[in-house]
């Protein structure tokens, strides 16, 4: 059984160097998304031709999808290089439950897989960018449905208790089996960029995201991976 084992390499220093890196790779995508733009404009057109034939029709569809998933592709990355700014504000996660609920379960329900809610009678709200902390628990939520094996309904859990990570702190906690297991020296790896064990249609950046976000609003990301289930947690600090 490992404890868990935080992300620590993603607080990105402001600097000459960083921000070339900003810059180059903001540019990058630029012209990338114009190429996607002029694949998805050409392409789109003989799609109403009523002469293509069925195998024609469905190349240009799988054209027209990778072009898709390669403009998603470009925003992950540029989010996972922490090139975005987080607003500092104060949420409520007894307000945003709600809304999370609804996001959360349509990401769980396409992996045949279900969300339950262990929440403590009191949460203090606590420090961070909304939008964000939502992006972060849709890529630690991903990640746990993605990994879903087998037949049958898979839980996932969700836990948010107070912590002592921080002088007064809150922690939002994902857990859901694994038939996978991890050691103290593996668990690091995990957050690194393109680095999975799943199927070539993941891009292998959740966690590294997530990881990103939360060092920029100033949180601590976790895994643990113990009696096959594995862990993601997520501490706050009170506001």
């Amino acid at each position: 059984m490992t404890d868990f084992i935080y992300a620590e390499d993603f607080n990105f220093q402001n600097g000459p160097e960083l921000r070339f890196f900003h810059q180059f790779l903001k540019g990058l995508v630029h012209k990338q998304n114009n190429l996607i733009g002029v694949i998805r404009g050409f392409s789109s057109p003989v799609l109403f031709d009523g002469n293509l034939d069925e195998g024609g029709r469905e190349n240009l569809d799988q054209v027209q999808q990778s072009a898709l998933t390669f403009k998603t592709l470009n925003e992950t990355v540029l989010s996972a290089a922490g090139i975005g700014r987080c607003d500092a504000g104060i949420v409520s996660l007894d307000q945003m439950r709600p809304f999370w609920t609804e996001k959360l379960n349509a990401h769980a329900a396409a992996s045949n897989s279900v969300i339950n809610w262990a929440v403590a009678d009191r949460i203090s709200p606590v420090h961070g960018d909304n939008t964000k902390l939502t992006q972060i628990l849709i890529e630690l939520v991903r990640n746990a449905t993605d990994a879903a094996t087998g037949e049958g309904i898979h839980p996932v859990g969700i836990e948010i208790e107070a912590a002592t990570d921080f002088p007064a702190s809150t922690a939002i906690t994902i857990r859901n089996p694994s038939l996978s297991s991890y050691d103290a020296t593996q668990l690091p790896k995990l957050f690194r960029p393109f680095e999975t064990q799943k199927s070539g249609e993941h891009f292998g950046l959740g966690l590294t995201l997530a990881a990103v976000l939360s060092a920029q609003m100033g949180l601590k990301l976790g895994l643990q991976s113990a009696d096959q289930t594995f862990a993601a947690r997520l501490v706050l600090p009170n506001a």
